[in-house]
């Protein structure tokens, strides 16, 4: 069986390792995989150091996306956490013998689309009871592991063998595939195709062993029970159906199909004699033989049979389970290196003519009809080439395939309609918001709006992400308050979305800054010491109440601070502009097209997150230059720091009870009847719904009051800046890249962190490898 050479995670970050030229090379790829646009790679050295020279012939994500598993010829498997700031190990063994399988023991309850909604997923599911991460493995001489985490990178196993294979002396550590047999110690029923799936809470598990003399496939049912107090744990493997093939016929790749029967697709191929040529010369007489490889796609299906037996007492009725060929699909002169199914069910093939062909749809996204192929029921979506097709995976919502050749060389591919219907714009919808549910990266999705856009040169994205958001905040009415998290989600989808439209930088600025509310609201909230009685009296505006901070987050408070004073002249300065420029007066009617950034101030959520922020500052100033505390990281930068406070509490850059006086003035004007979600006003960032003359008259009591009259002829207020730190990014300053909303971010957990007066704050060593918007940088 070939090994894998691909695998891709539900956050879009796709690992490939060719078999040419180097087998050891394992590269990391993320970006924009679908448009071309974003492309990293880069080489992840630690994988590489650990399998040194072996060749890796498994690749897997977990279902998560946080963890990933690497397996070499000779048997060393390793898991790597991969959410972190840097790639980790954080567990690995050594099988001592090449693997056949591997399949983890997912327990995450996703959300599914039936029909036109979409329902969590049920319970019946195998799932480690002590911890997170769980897995099977399958060796080629038959003996199953189950690996399971108790605590960190503490794992405990438990084994068992299948019956109908042999144990010889398979615990040698250098028994790599190939030297166990240059040693003379290769068992003969060596399994060379195994496929592993889960149904409910039985794993199945179908093999083949390639030098047996009998060509069969043998299909078992695993049962596992964890250990308990009393108990060990124990696997009940169980033969429930075996299929004798052609002898001619070898098989070459297999695969379940996914659903709730049991249902497996054989790919299998053999020479074929078409002509034989009687050549007589003068001594002897030669046979010349005109051989062409023939393969077939075999698909079976587990099925229930009634047996029955006569005897003089009576009749003994049985059922066993058998299965049965219910379609054999034949290919000329190519050999099958690739068979892999969608979720729903639908086949791909690689041949090794460089083709790749895709069974036609008649649901979802993907396409049904299109260049022909070698049967009815497929459409080629990858053209021959010289070059063998080695592996192919599905995006992560399976509207493009990513293949490999055997080369090395890599492609993409789109499996979808060219046009789409209403219906399946609707499945699109649905597919976003189940992005949204499931914490799935959406970049294939987003990708498939751009190009609709441009085929039907209407702009329907707009359209789209309000639908989207609708429903998804539909699904959060009942929360009495929205986590973080779901917000950070919503806020990510429509920035990605339209970070790809030059024509919607407005409203990407716009929803980039306001996602920073919540989460320094968040910051300053985890910051306070205080109970949370107190906090509520000081948001209602107590003056009784007198907060108290945690000295170590203090310097990091000064950060989004001065971020909160530098976005509040910004948004104070675009506001002046547009209501009451003198210079470039700005029509009525242009006012209610036109996006502009001033929206921010009438945008309910990010206002009320604003008003909080600005009473939290006070509190915080106050404390941080008068009360009595001392600095645990850097104590030496104390002074600086009530200096700067003292400062900022002598002469604030913003006259903060002003702009809460005219946040509240602008909670009392009618409510905008177009806003359909919290996200809409920001999505369309236009003042259509609202009255110009009113607006005015609010700011002009307000006008220079708030700040000083200088910040209206200022260019550039809000520079470019850090979106998790809030620092400001220099022309020359090395930066990752977040790979869904495309902003740039400062290196984290480097050695100039530890000269950071701000670094002590628990926010500030929490951070990760995602960004604010939910996406990942690399």
């Amino acid at each position: 069986q070939a090994p894998q050479a691909l695998s891709i995670s539900k956050q879009n970050i796709l690992v490939s390792v060719p078999s040419e030229p180097i087998p050891s090379q394992v590269n990391w790829i993320t970006g924009n995989l679908y448009n071309y646009a974003l492309i990293q790679k880069r080489r992840i050295e630690l994988i590489e150091n650990f399998h040194k020279q072996c060749a890796i012939t498994h690749l897997q994500w977990n279902k998560k996306g946080n963890t990933f598993a690497s397996i070499d010829e000779t048997g060393q498997l390793a898991l790597w956490q991969i959410q972190g700031p840097v790639d980790k190990l954080l567990y690995n063994t050594h099988l001592k013998q090449p693997l056949a399988a591997f399949h983890w023991l997912d327990a995450e309850r996703e959300y599914v689309s039936d029909q036109d909604k979409l329902v969590r997923e049920s319970m019946n599911c195998l799932k480690n009871p002590f911890g997170h991460l769980g897995f099977i493995t399958i060796t080629v001489h038959g003996e199953i592991t189950v690996h399971y985490q108790r605590n960190g990178a503490i794992f405990s196993s438990f084994s068992a063998h299948i019956p109908s294979t042999g144990r010889r002396d398979i615990r040698r550590s250098d028994a790599s595939c190939y030297s166990m047999s240059l040693s003379g110690i290769d068992d003969w029923q060596r399994i060379s195709h195994a496929a592993i799936t889960s149904i409910d809470n039985t794993i199945y598990l179908a093999t083949h062993s390639v030098s047996c003399q009998t060509k069969e496939i043998q299909l078992y049912s695993l049962d596992i029970k964890f250990p308990t107090v009393d108990k060990k744990g124990a696997i009940r493997r169980k033969r429930i159906a075996n299929v004798c093939l052609l002898e001619k016929a070898h098989v070459t790749q297999m695969a379940f199909k996914t659903g709730v029967n049991l249902e497996l697709y054989l790919g299998l191929g053999g020479r074929v004699d078409n002509t034989l040529e009687r050549c007589i010369t003068k001594y002897t007489t030669i046979e010349k033989s005109d051989q062409t490889f023939k393969s077939y796609i075999q698909h079976w299906e587990l099925s229930t049979v009634d047996q029955s037996l006569n005897l003089s007492i009576g009749t003994i009725s049985a059922k066993h389970a058998t299965l049965s060929l219910t379609s054999e699909t034949p290919i000329d002169d190519k050999f099958i290196t690739c068979l892999k199914c969608t979720q729903d069910g639908n086949l791909v093939v690689g041949l090794s003519d460089g083709s790749i062909h895709l069974e036609i749809s008649n649901h979802g996204l993907l396409k049904s009809n299109e260049t022909p192929s070698f049967d009815s029921r497929f459409w080629c979506v990858v053209q021959p080439k010289k070059d063998t097709i080695s592996d192919i995976v599905f995006s992560v919502n399976e509207t493009h395939i990513v293949y490999m050749y055997a080369s090395g060389k890599m492609g993409v591919a789109r499996i979808t309609n060219d046009a789409l219907n209403e219906q399946q714009v609707k499945h699109l919808r649905l597919k976003l918001v189940q992005c949204l549910l499931n914490n799935t990266d959406s970049t294939d999705l987003i990708s498939e709006v751009v190009r609709i856009s441009k085929v039907s040169k209407t702009d329907i994205s707009l359209e789209i992400m309000q639908d989207v958001l609708r429903m998804y905040e539909q699904h959060h009415e009942g929360d009495e308050e929205w986590s973080l998290g779901a917000l950070q989600k919503g806020y990510g989808l429509a920035l990605a979305t339209f970070n790809e439209f030059p024509t919607k930088h407005v409203q990407s600025t716009n929803l980039s800054r306001a996602v920073q509310l919540p989460i320094i609201l968040d910051s300053f909230i985890a910051s306070c010491t205080s109970n949370y009685e107190d906090i509520e009296k000081a948001l209602s505006k107590e003056t009784s109440v007198h907060l108290e901070f945690d000295p170590n987050s203090l310097w990091s408070l000064v950060i989004l601070t001065t971020w909160i004073f530098d976005f509040l002249k910004w948004i104070l300065h675009e506001w002046n502009i547009l209501l009451h420029s003198e210079k470039h007066p700005i029509s009525e009617e242009m006012m209610y097209q036109k996006p502009v950034h001033a929206v921010l101030f009438l945008h309910k959520e990010s206002r009320d997150y604003l008003k909080k922020i600005l009473t939290f500052i006070p509190h915080f100033i106050t404390f941080a230059s008068s009360a009595t505390y001392q600095l645990d990281h850097l104590p030496e930068s104390q002074a600086l720091l009530q200096q700067y406070t003292d400062n900022l509490q002598k002469e604030p850059p913003v006259a903060i009870n002003q702009v809460i006086d005219l946040l509240n003035d602008l909670n009392h004007l009618e409510a905008n009847t177009k806003v359909s979600n919290r996200w809409s006003l920001l999505l369309t960032s236009t003042l259509q719904g609202y009255s110009i003359p009113k607006l005015q008259q609010v700011s002009l009591k307000y006008k220079d009051k708030c700040v000083k009259p200088c910040i209206y002829i200022e260019k550039e207020i809000l520079a470019k800046y850090d979106p998790i730190r809030k620092r400001s990014l220099g022309d020359h300053v090395k930066t990752h890249l977040c790979i869904r909303c495309h902003q740039h971010i400062l290196p984290v957990h480097t050695e100039s962190d530890l000269l950071d007066p701000s670094s002590s704050a628990s926010w500030y060593q929490s951070l990760g490898r995602r960004c604010v918007c939910g996406g990942v940088f690399v």
